[in-house]
């Protein structure tokens, strides 16, 4: 299958070989009068010059056509090919002891760059072989009247070179597409605030126009509830309750939760505000264990978005809990490495299903009646903009965790 990066490798080999090419035709005068090229070799060398011209043409042809994809193998037979012949002209004009015979070294880097996994390997061991080739019965050339190394120490030399470059290389090339998909992610990040930024302007247009219906259907309704011949009514108690749902997914919608990078941030430390949040939840809900393995670290946060996210945190956890009659929810800090903190809400629940894992960091995605689907978005969201992540697994005996990952935030700035 064809992608677009194997592709632009080829179309740099085609355009690389022009320039080879141009450059080997206009050393052919000098190597002939600096007794590089001796003139009974001279045929063989334009004969692989134009063949080489040839088989560009014809690539280019197959490619325009369409009758051949850019795949990996393609492009490794592109520079198997150069490499081939580099080796052949190489072996007219002097073997190892060319002065453009790091060439080949050079096409082993380039390769480095453009070829992955099994393919680069192959192309290692075809460049390998090419400097057997290279020094299995070298010439000297008449430019030299001895041979300034012998071949036996300069293969090595050479091999060694080639596997230097191109671990360099493909290290190189490996940190490229690290940072590609980095920049990927956060594009994707960028193109979902935007969406949801146009979203919320679509939905302050029109949440006029919802209030006004909505708030006359709860008061019809609760005036039914109060006669008498509908009281304790099933379908009238499930419809105000649904109307109560529309009317707080409404108000939740309207309060700018969702766009946490525009609230105002402050340097705090982490455990006493955890710790508070955590206190005041616990007043009318379940207790909380709180284990800090910290030494009072300090992030960067809007205060009120990172309480209402760790209180939203609570909340699931303790739905969760109430699923499966589980009491225990724990909050856990900890530095796992240097300049991160981690914050881990566990509790006892059914774990996540598939929905939420699937959707985790879009809006609107709840497996519970009563949810709106906001809570992990809201946090997904913050913690992005907190230059952080989320993510959420099940645990490893019972129960979930949602595992907020953040910076931590230069010392001497708390703000209390």
């Amino acid at each position: 299958m064809t992608s677009n990066d194997d592709a632009v490798g080829v179309d740099l080999v085609l355009r690389l070989r022009w320039w080879a090419l141009g450059g080997q035709a206009l050393a052919v005068w000098p190597a002939l009068r600096l007794g590089w090229l001796p003139g009974d070799r001279l045929l063989s060398f334009m004969a692989i010059i134009a063949f080489m011209a040839l088989f560009t043409v014809v690539s280019r042809g197959v490619l325009a056509r369409r009758r051949i994809d850019a795949t990996k193998g393609f492009l490794f037979f592109q520079l198997a090919f150069d490499a081939l012949s580099l080796t052949l002209l190489l072996m007219l004009t002097g073997g190892p002891w060319n002065p453009f015979a790091p060439l080949l070294l050079f096409h082993g880097a380039l390769g480095a760059l453009l070829l992955r996994g099994a393919w680069l390997t192959y192309y290692v061991l075809f460049l390998a072989w090419a400097l057997v080739v290279l020094h299995w019965d070298p010439v000297v050339p008449q430019a030299l009247y001895s041979q300034p190394t012998p071949s036996a120490q300069l293969y090595p030399a050479q091999a060694v070179l080639l596997l230097f470059l191109v671990g360099l290389l493909a290290w190189i090339a490996h940190q490229i597409d690290a940072r590609k998909k980095e920049l990927e992610r956060v594009r994707e990040s960028r193109h979902r605030i935007d969406r949801l930024r146009a979203f919320g302007v679509i939905a302050t247009g029109f949440s006029h126009e919802f209030a006004t219906p909505l708030a006359t259907l709860r008061l019809r309704l609760a005036r039914l509830a109060r006669n008498d011949l509908l009281e304790g009514n099933a379908d009238l108690k499930e419809a105000i309750e649904a109307s109560a749902r529309c009317e707080r997914s409404l108000r939740t919608l309207l309060q700018r939760q969702m766009a946490p990078e525009e609230a105002d941030f402050g340097t705090h430390a982490l455990s006493p505000l955890v710790a508070q949040t955590v206190r005041g939840w616990e007043s009318d809900k379940s207790k909380v264990e709180i284990v800090d393995l910290t030494s009072g670290v300090s992030v960067r946060a809007p205060l009120v978005s990172f309480t209402q996210m760790l209180l939203d945190l609570l909340d699931n956890a303790w739905r969760a809990n109430a699923a499966t009659r589980g009491e225990s929810i724990t909050v856990l800090l900890e530095c796992p490495r240097e300049g991160i903190v981690t914050l881990r809400v566990k509790d006892e629940g059914p774990g996540f299903p598939a929905l939420i894992r699937e959707n985790l960091g879009s809006p609107f995605f709840s497996t519970h009646a009563e949810g709106s689907g906001l809570g992990l978005y809201h946090a997904h969201t913050l913690c992005h903009a907190m230059g952080g992540s989320l993510r959420v697994e099940d645990a490893s005996e019972r129960g979930s965790c949602v595992q907020l990952e953040l910076p931590i935030a230069n010392e001497g700035r708390t703000d209390e």
